[in-house]
């Protein structure tokens, strides 16, 4: 495996060297057809008025030298005159010519297999000649013309433009380095810092991350670690506390049972079916216990793909109410029903009766004579509202926290199981006081 700073940075210090050197190499490629084009095409030009100029003029050599200078040219061109046997012919006082025996011979022999005015190209000492072999009617009577000529006047300065390339890609790909350089740290050191600050994350503590990066995705990455750190401290404070309550709600109703169970085995109770009674009560409230714990493990573990279905919750919450009058007959309160026919939504009947049923069950504890219930819908959610006429509750604690009950609660997990398949429906609840307990349960509706 790679490390991210060399995948970074591979790909930009490669494409960084090959953009110069692939311009380099087309720039000299073009030039170089160029150069071919631009020699063939001055040595035909130089071909065409030397004849036409010698056609019914006599010259001396000296003048016909200079007649071949004269003229728009981008290239230096020279004459060679060979005799007879094929033999370089040399003219005195041509200092200026760059023409040897050597290049004399060499262009002799690569043009008697060509055409005439078909031009040639060759080389020696690395140094490029081109050259023409022509043929016209005049007073110079020799066996072989041949011009040729060594390079062209844009040779220098393709040489500086060259050189301008290399100095320029330098200076370039050495800033285009650093610049490289800057953005993958940019990049990495964020990324190290996280990886450094997760390994030593552990549940027992808060540990934040701080990259000091300007980029958005790292900004948010690190606000998302931070914020799951925060929750797996949270939860693991939540689950230790939570063990610590269900172990003391657990042995208190277990030491009872034992108390009074050693009593009977002793003979201390001597009425012992109303010793039984308190065991039975004992247990039944331990039961209880273990139903609630059971229950808000099962909301907490809910796997919403397997058993959401589509329900009516108009009739749901009637039939839930019904359950619950009996209880409300007896304690002589009125149940109040403001609820809108056939609303919908996408849930599960275990956790609308944990919710529903244990905030009307913490109302009927507390009501004194009217608890309302109403169901409606507003801007594609359906709203439950449950509301009791009792003292209301302490507002400074977290009614829905586990094991947080008021005066007369049993264990203090109703409404935490509530909030929790609440949750589990991407749903809200809200507890307000208003002459009384007041909840709020919020769905999203079908």
């Amino acid at each position: 495996m790679k490390s991210l700073r060399e995948k970074i940075m591979k790909p930009y210090i490669l494409t960084v060297l090959l953009v110069p050197i692939t311009i380099f190499f087309l720039f000299n490629l073009i030039v170089s057809q160029y150069k071919n084009f631009q020699a063939e095409k001055d040595l035909t030009a130089t071909v065409r008025r030397v004849a036409e100029n010698l056609k019914s003029t006599t010259v001396s050599m000296p003048d016909f030298m200079r007649l071949l200078k004269t003229g728009p040219s981008m290239t230096k061109i020279e004459l060679i005159i060979y005799d007879g046997a094929g033999e370089f012919i040399k003219f005195s006082g041509n200092l200026n010519n760059f023409v040897t025996e050597e290049i004399a011979n060499k262009a002799y022999d690569v043009l008697k297999d060509l055409d005439l005015n078909q031009m040639a190209i060759f080389e020696i000492d690395r140094e490029k000649y081109y050259a023409m072999e022509v043929k016209y009617d005049g007073n110079l009577k020799n066996e072989k013309i041949i011009y040729i000529t060594k390079g062209l006047i844009l040779d220098d300065f393709v040489f500086m433009v060259n050189t301008f390339l290399i100095l320029v890609s330098c200076i370039v790909i050495f800033i285009t380095l650093l610049i490289i350089q800057k953005i993958t740290e940019s990049i990495v050191s964020p990324i190290e810092t996280i990886i450094a600050t997760v390994e030593n994350m552990s549940a027992t503590e808060v540990l934040e991350i701080n990259t000091k990066t300007d980029s958005i995705e790292l900004s948010k990455l690190t606000t998302e670690i931070n914020f799951l750190n925060k929750r797996i401290y949270d939860f693991q404070k939540s689950q230790k506390l939570f063990l610590q309550n269900a172990s003391h709600q657990i042995r208190t109703p277990l030491m009872s049972i034992q108390g009074y169970s050693d009593g009977l085995e002793m003979g201390v109770f001597k009425d012992t079916k109303s010793t039984a009674k308190l065991i039975s009560k004992q247990t039944t409230k331990l039961t209880n216990l273990v139903n609630s714990l059971l229950t808000l493990a099962r909301a907490e573990n809910f796997k919403e793909n397997e058993k959401l279905e589509t329900l009516n919750l108009s009739m749901f919450l009637e039939e839930t109410i019904n359950d619950y009058e009996i209880m409300a007959n007896q304690k002589n309160i009125e149940l109040v029903l403001n609820i809108e026919d056939d609303i919908l939504i996408v849930g599960n009947s275990e956790l609308l009766n944990g919710i529903i049923g244990n905030i009307l069950s913490n109302a009927l504890r507390y009501a004194k004579k009217t608890i309302a219930v109403s169901l409606q819908t507003k801007m594609e959610q359906a709203i439950i509202i449950i509301k009791d006429d009792g003292a209301g509750f302490i507002e400074n604690i977290d009614i829905f926290e586990r094991f947080v009950k008021g005066a007369n609660g049993n264990f203090g997990l109703g409404l935490a199981i509530a909030k929790t398949a609440v949750e589990v429906l991407d749903g809200q609840i809200y507890a307000t006081n208003s002459s009384g307990a007041k909840f709020t349960i919020v769905l999203p509706k079908l």
